[in-house]
């Protein structure tokens, strides 16, 4: 079955879903880089703050939480997820790539 969303509420969702991660946030207070990292045993990186070059790193794994999500594939879905960090860490992100080393 598939469903109609809005733009809107297809960003809500994103957000709500962000928001359920157990993360932790670590900022270097040298240069401002972020790492945010889930809350594990494990040092498993979910996304990395670059100050200088304003560019997010998205760890691709991000996209398991919107697996039941029906137009949430891909590239184009990068948008959504830098407006939440943008918010929730009041940084300005000009690029968003995904976190592939």
């Amino acid at each position: 079955m598939k469903f109609i969303i809005s733009e809107n509420k297809l960003q809500r969702y994103i957000f709500n879903q962000l928001n359920k991660l157990d993360l932790v946030s670590e900022i270097d207070k040298t240069d401002g880089e972020i790492f945010v990292r889930y809350n594990t045993d494990e040092y498993i990186g979910a996304f990395q703050y670059d100050p200088k070059t304003k560019e997010l790193f998205v760890y691709p794994e991000i996209f398991w939480v919107f697996r039941f999500a029906e137009g949430v594939k891909g590239m184009e879905n990068y948008e959504p997820i830098r407006v939440w960090f943008e918010l929730k860490y009041d940084v300005p992100v000009d690029e968003v790539l995904p976190w592939d080393w």
